[in-house]
């Protein structure tokens, strides 16, 4: 039976929020035990002097995370990559750096006591996969294995690869997904699984030929298995079909979302992992009062909760069970 595991998440209004005081205290508001650390807080390309001796801000964030009873449990690649050629960057030299930011997540997870690393690690150009794909893609995944030799020493015990919703930012369909897992896990050292998001199947245009209909329906994702592992990652957000919205779960954004709680989990069970990570990825504008992120993270912890406990599941910790094992 898949147990579940529920997790904050620290990304929210990152620039506003850069002090470790501030940002914990909507996950210690919503009730979160566990939590994903987003590296829009501690680039490790930008800091990795300060990650590397671990100076006053890693000292002080360790420091806040332990004083309020939170576990890392995972580094969150942020915005960065899916933004940047990172691994698949045509020149050599400039991929060789790509690489180094990515050895720099596992490194951060040493640090943070992480035993995973989730997220996204490239954006491959539109030249690239207009008239070499193939080509683009087999260079992303050389890397992405060297990444998990150097994760591997670190303690790092499995890497999440996210699926995406354009076709530059690889996995872009279920098949694909699948495809590129079995391959990397054929070489890599430690398992490379799936990282799902509930927004990133929804926004999809209807005239995207590439995408199947299940490609575009986010529980239909949820149901597969895909090679790598028996355990995925999920990031929770309420959303529509225009966009991927980050929306939290409350009341107002659930009416006019597409995600319901009982319909994900239902979903999640018939791929029956052996673990599920769900993450609430919820995003704010700047200046957004950080009394209403923690209140909208609570109603959304709490959403999830009630959808577990009708369906039988004990919710007395962040790590969900069904009572009848």
């Amino acid at each position: 039976m898949t147990e579940f595991l529920l997790l904050g998440n620290n990304g929210f209004s990152v620039q506003d929020n850069p002090e470790p005081s501030r940002w914990v205290g909507p996950l210690v508001e919503a009730g979160f035990t566990y939590f994903e650390y987003f590296t829009d807080h501690l680039d490790p390309g930008f800091y990795s002097n300060v990650l590397r001796r671990k100076s006053e801000f890693v000292r002080e964030t360790l420091r806040v995370i332990e004083k309020n009873g939170l576990e890392t449990v995972t580094i969150a690649t942020g915005r960065l990559p899916y933004l940047t050629n990172l691994l698949s960057h045509p020149f050599d030299d400039m991929a060789e750096e790509g690489l180094r930011w990515c050895r720099g997540l596992a490194d951060m997870a040493e640090v943070f006591g992480a035993k995973y690393i989730t997220g996204h690690y490239d954006y491959i150009t539109q030249q690239d996969l207009s008239r070499r794909p193939k080509l683009a893609v087999s260079r992303l995944l050389d890397r992405l294995v060297l990444f998990t030799d150097y994760a591997a020493k670190k303690g790092v015990e499995a890497v999440f690869l996210e699926q995406m919703y354009s076709p530059n930012l690889k996995p872009y369909t279920i098949e694909e997904s699948k495809k590129m897992l079995r391959t990397l896990n054929r070489r890599s050292a430690i398992p490379v699984m799936l990282h799902l998001d509930c927004g990133h199947a929804a926004p999809v245009p209807e005239s995207d030929k590439d995408h199947t209909a299940a490609d575009k329906d986010p529980y239909k994702w949820l149901e597969r298995r895909y090679p790598g592992g028996d355990m995925i990652f999920l990031h929770l957000q309420q959303t529509d079909r225009a966009a991927s919205r980050h929306w939290a779960f409350t009341p107002e954004r659930n009416r006019k979302g597409v995600i319901r709680a009982d319909k994900v989990i239902r979903s999640i069970l018939k791929g029956a992992p052996r673990r599920a990570f769900l993450s609430f990825e919820m995003l704010y504008p700047r200046g957004t009062p950080l009394e209403l992120i923690g209140k909208e993270l609570r109603e959304s912890r709490e959403y999830f909760r009630t959808a577990f406990e009708k369906m039988g599941f004990d919710v007395s910790t962040d790590l969900i069970r069904n009572r009848q094992g």
